[in-house]
């Protein structure tokens, strides 16, 4: 299994904790999401842990605000890392 299905994997495990509060609109109403696809999610999260950008660069450069740019860094930090440690058999230290 490769990386990219291992954190396609534990995106959809983890989803509870990018979901703040119960929904309150239907689906399909409200903002669209700018990072719609896994595949976005992970180049955001491994271009900045290459490049450490502001989150007001990153805002720019992947077209959201710079309060959404620091929401995803932050939920999206531990996923790279597990994906590693599930794939090389690494147990938490």
């Amino acid at each position: 299994m490769n990386y990219y299905k291992l954190f396609v994997s534990n995106l959809t495990r983890k989803r509870s904790l990018f979901c703040q509060k119960p929904r309150v609109r239907a689906l399909g109403g409200g903002r669209k999401a700018r990072l719609l696809e896994a595949k976005d999610k992970l180049f955001l999260i491994l271009f900045y842990f290459k490049c450490y950008p502001t989150f007001d660069v990153a805002g720019i450069l992947f077209d959201l605000h710079r309060s959404r740019a620091h929401y995803w860094m932050l939920r999206l930090q531990p996923l790279p890392l597990e994906c590693f440690r599930e794939k090389n058999g690494l147990t938490r230290t």
